[in-house]
């Protein structure tokens, strides 16, 4: 089992409402081709199955808990469709891609990922593991009802897609307020 870390993903590019009817393709509730680029509508209504549910977060839509998750306890697993390491060069700049080893990357961008709502933070809750080819977010820290679910997307997807517009992860956050309180 190793830590894991997303290759260029997870960030949130669909901002709407996770639930009123969109989805990306590919997805395999949906009958659109795979090679589609336009996003297309479903009747699924399939809602999240955890002690979590989706809201509004200070970065576009996040993950939070509902009930208790207490340290080490599974939170829900990281899924889509695999790709190979050729089709993830050709979608270099995709967010939701997570490589599970050398040959292997979940696209993770269909909406029915309910794990793709889960926001960095450099301060996280959780972490991701990889183990057998599958990804799984447990808690690292007990999480009260009402916060927000995070992890720490590693070092290549902060450079490549955080650093550049500035980390609002919660932590980041609370640092550059103290820092303008002390500079004022």
């Amino acid at each position: 089992m190793k830590n894991a870390q997303p290759a260029f993903s997870i960030w949130r590019t669909l901002l709407r409402d996770p639930f009123d009817g969109w989805c990306a393709a590919p997805d395999p509730i949906c009958t659109t081709p795979s090679n589609a680029s336009e996003l297309h509508v479903t009747t699924s209504t399939r809602r999240p199955e955890g002690p979590f549910r989706i809201g509004r977060s200070e970065t576009g839509l996040g993950l939070f808990a509902t009930d208790v998750i207490e340290k080490g306890t599974f939170i829900i697993e990281y899924v889509g469709p695999r790709i190979t390491s050729e089709e993830v060069q050709r979608r270099r700049n995709t967010r939701y891609l997570f490589e599970i080893n050398s040959r292997w990357t979940i696209d993770g961008s269909p909406r029915w990922n309910t794990a793709r709502y889960i926001n960095h933070s450099c301060r996280p809750n959780a972490q991701a593991t990889v183990s057998r080819g599958r990804i799984r977010i447990r808690a690292i820290k007990r999480i009260k009802p009402g916060d927000e679910i995070t992890y720490n997307y590693g070092k290549n997807y902060f450079e490549t897609f955080i650093k550049p517009v500035g980390c609002k992860c919660r932590s980041c956050e609370r640092k550059r307020a103290k820092q303008a309180g002390l500079g004022g």
